[in-house]
């Protein structure tokens, strides 16, 4: 099948199926004499493979290396939860996000204290990225205890320039990140680094499990704002 074909059946779209290829060869497809890519059901089945994992709980690149070197993850190795969950299984935000919804009315205070647990766990390491865990570890101490939205975009820009990146409020490049680090406060927010730099490799394994969890903590921050 074509990608488009593998896109339509997992439910992945074409870029990330092409980023899965790319980084973690994924993906083995057969080309024809024109020398079009043709996938196979192998390689939707690692597909599949990769959404349980990520379904359980673990880093899309933990899951990706995994599947694509043909083993399966062993406990503590990149489950967000410290240990593989059964496939289906709720995710550790579930319920941080039922006891937010108890006690969300007492105000922010509560709220970061009910997601404090999630910041504990012990976060996916590729060791091979040589991740500043340290840096990592500060800015999500730094989003659990935000008070506001704005402190959690704080939180995230001063990690982007800590590990060396730069912030711009419009994509301009290629070495811009098209991910909007302002959830809606103030203009965009846009992280930059130089393609194959230091900054920019930390910033593509570790910003997309941070600003999923700003994203998370600031929806919990303004449900406790509007008492909802």
């Amino acid at each position: 099948m074509r990608i488009g074909e593998l896109s339509h059946r997992t439910g992945v779209s074409v870029a990330t199926l092409r980023a899965w290829e790319r980084r973690y060869r994924l993906l083995l497809p057969s080309r024809t004499a024109g020398g079009q890519r043709l996938y196979s059901a192998d390689d939707e089945a690692r597909v599949r493979e990769v959404q349980q994992l990520i379904a359980g709980g673990y880093a899309v690149g933990a899951a990706a290396q995994w599947v694509a070197a043909g083993g399966s993850p062993g406990p503590g190795s990149g489950s967000i939860a410290g240990g593989p969950r059964s496939v289906g299984a709720p995710s550790p935000w579930g319920a941080d996000l039922n006891a937010a919804a108890r006690v969300q009315a007492r105000g922010t205070t509560a709220v970061a204290t009910a997601v404090e647990r999630r910041a504990e766990r012990p976060r996916p390491v590729d060791e091979d990225a040589h991740v500043d865990l340290e840096r990592v570890h500060a800015a999500t101490r730094a989003m659990v205890h935000a008070a506001t939205p704005a402190d959690v975009v704080a939180a995230l820009a001063a990690y982007v320039r800590e590990v060396g990146g730069s912030l711009v409020d419009a994509q301009i490049d290629e070495a811009v990140l098209p991910v909007d680090l302002s959830f809606g406060v103030g203009e965009p927010l846009l992280p930059r680094a130089e393609p194959l730099s230091v900054a920019r490799l930390q910033l593509e394994r570790s910003l997309p499990a941070l600003v999923e969890d700003g994203r998370r903590l600031v929806a919990l921050l303004r449900r406790a704002a509007d008492g909802t």
